[in-house]
C-alpha cells in the first residue's frame, strides 16, 4: 500500500485536510474515562484504545477505518516464531528483540492482565485482549501511530498512515498545532491555562489574545485550522510517481523493529555496539582490573556515564568519539595519565575539547587495536562476502514465504557493509 500522485504537487501545497474528531487517541475512544482512571497514558494508551474499538465491531466510530486496518497486524520481528528471531542473534536486532519482549509483556501484564480485565471483566473480555491481540495492536499503533499535539499524543490517523516511508527524502509531512492545552485539547485561552498562570504568580489579562493572534498569523483565524491536521508538501513530487512521508530519522534497527521494514539506502544508519562485550575485549587487552577501574572511573567523573551505553558505528564506519575516548584513556600510559589526572576539570575539558579522534589513536597502538578487535568480534558474518549475500537476497526476495530471512538477510548485508568500512578505517 502507499500513495501515488495523479497530478504534479508542488512545494508548500497543501493536499489534504484530517479533523481532529477523526483520529482515534486516548481523548477519543469511547474508554477514555477509564484510561483517565487509571493515569494510563502514551502509547500503550492509545494500543489499548484501538483494541477495544476493535472489539466493539460495527458499534465503533472507527469500525470502517479498523476494517482497512491489516488483520494480523504488522509482521514486526517481536511477533516473529523464537527460530526466526534468532537469525538476527550476533547483530543489534539481537538486544532490541530482547529489550522490547520485556518491555511489552511487563506493559501487557500491569494494564490489561493485571488491572483492567479483573477489574472491568465486562469490557475487556474474551480474544479482543488476548495477549495475541494486544501484540497486533502494538504493531498497529507503532507503525502508523502520529504524535498529533500535547493532548492526543500517539493517535491513529486515518489516511495519513498510508504514505510508505523514506528517510531525509520525504514528499509530505503531516502538520499541526501542537501547543494545545494539555487538559482539554484547546488551543486558545482557556480554563487550565488560565489556572496555571494564577498559580504561577502570573498576572493574566483576560483580554490578551497575543498567542491566539500569533497562531492565526501562521494557520489563519479559521477555527477549522486549529481543529484539523494538514498533509502539506515539502518536496515537490511529478504526477505519477509515489508520495512518501517519513517516520523519522531512523536507523534500520528502529525501522525494522518498531516499522516492520529494511531501507537499503538510508543515510541514518548505525551499527549499535554492547557495552558489555566492549568492556570485555578492553579487560582482555589490559588485564589490569584495577587500572580499569581506576580509567574509567576518570571518565564518568568527566562525562555523561550514559554515553557508554550509546556507542555505535556510523554509516561512514566512524566509530563514537565516546568509544574513542574511553577506550584512549583506558590505554594511555601511567605517566600521562598521572598529569592528565592532576589538572583541574576546566582544564580537562578544554583539552578533550580540541582533542580529534587522530590524536587519541596516536597516543596508543594499543587503542587502535582494541577498536578492531571489537569490530571484528562483532562481525559475525566474516567468512561471507557482501558480493554473496547480495546474491542470497536477489534469490529470496519473490519468495514471500521467506520473507523473514530475506528481512534479516537484508539487516546483516547492511550491518557487514557498515563494520567493513570502519575495519578499512581502523586498520
Amino acid at each position: 500500500m502507499g500513495v501515488k500522485s495523479l497530478v504534479n504537487l508542488e512545494l508548500n501545497k497543501t493536499v489534504a485536510m484530517i479533523p481532529k474528531n477523526s483520529i482515534l487517541s486516548i481523548h477519543t475512544t469511547a474508554i477514555s474515562n477509564l484510561l483517565e482512571q487509571y493515569k494510563i497514558k502514551g502509547s500503550i494508551g492509545t494500543v489499548i484504545s484501538l483494541m477495544y474499538e476493535k472489539s466493539i465491531g460495527i458499534k465503533s466510530k472507527w469500525y470502517g477505518y479498523i476494517q482497512s486496518l491489516p488483520v494480523e497486524g504488522v509482521d514486526l520481528p517481536v511477533m516473529w516464531s523464537l527460530e526466526d528471531q534468532s537469525l538476527f542473534n550476533g547483530t543489534s536486532m539481537e538486544d532490541i528483540l530482547k529489550r522490547d519482549k520485556e518491555q511489552l509483556e511487563c506493559l501487557y501484564n500491569d494494564n490489561i492482565r493485571d488491572l483492567l480485565i479483573p477489574k472491568h471483566s465486562d469490557i475487556f473480555s474474551g480474544e479482543s485482549f488476548s495477549y495475541r491481540e494486544y501484540l497486533i495492536a502494538t504493531s498497529l499503533v507503532s507503525s502508523r501511530a502520529f504524535n498529533v499535539d500535547s493532548y492526543h499524543g500517539d493517535s491513529m490517523v486515518p489516511l495519513a498512515d498510508i504514505f510508505n516511508h523514506r528517510t531525509l527524502r520525504e514528499n509530505v509531512h503531516i502538520e499541526s498545532n501542537g501547543d494545545v492545552c494539555k487538559k482539554c485539547g484547546s488551543f486558545y485561552t482557556c480554563a487550565h491555562r488560565k489556572l496555571k498562570k494564577s498559580n504561577s504568580d502570573i498576572l493574566h489579562d483576560d483580554n490578551d489574545n497575543s498567542d491566539d493572534e500569533e497562531f492565526s498569523k501562521l494557520f489563519g483565524k479559521s477555527s477549522e485550522n486549529q481543529e484539523n491536521l494538514f498533509i502539506k508538501i515539502v518536496k515537490s513530487c511529478k504526477s505519477q510517481t509515489e508520495v512518501f512521508n517519513t517516520y523519522g530519522d531512523h536507523d534500520n534497527t528502529m525501522l525494522l523493529s518498531k516499522y516492520g521494514f529494511v531501507e537499503m539506502d538510508n543515510p541514518c544508519d548505525k551499527i549499535y555496539l554492547s557495552r558489555q562485550e566492549i568492556d570485555k575485549i578492553i579487560m582482555e587487552s589490559i588485564k589490569d582490573l584495577s587500572l580499569l577501574q581506576q580509567r574509567l572511573s576518570f571518565y564518568s567523573n568527566l562525562f555523561d556515564i550514559d554515553s557508554r551505553d550509546d556507542h555505535h558505528i556510523d554509516i561512514n564506519g566512524n566509530v563514537d568519539d565516546a568509544l574513542v575516548l574511553s577506550i584512549g584513556i583506558c590505554c594511555l600510559d601511567a605517566d600521562r595519565f598521572k598529569q592528565l589526572s592532576t589538572l583541574p576539570k576546566s582544564q580537562l575539558y578544554k583539552y578533550f575539547e580540541k582533542l580529534q579522534q587522530d590524536d587519541i589513536l596516536s597516543q596508543s597502538p594499543l587503542t587502535k587495536d582494541i577498536i578492531l578487535k571489537i569490530l571484528k568480534q562483532r562481525d559475525h558474518s566474516s567468512s561471507t562476502t557482501l558480493e554473496e549475500m547480495q546474491t542470497q537476497i536477489t534469490n529470496l526476495q519473490p519468495q514471500k514465504s521467506k520473507l523473514h530471512q530475506y528481512q534479516s538477510l537484508q539487516f546483516k548485508f547492511i550491518e557487514k557493509r557498515i563494520l567493513n568500512k570502519s575495519i578499512d578505517i581502523y586498520r
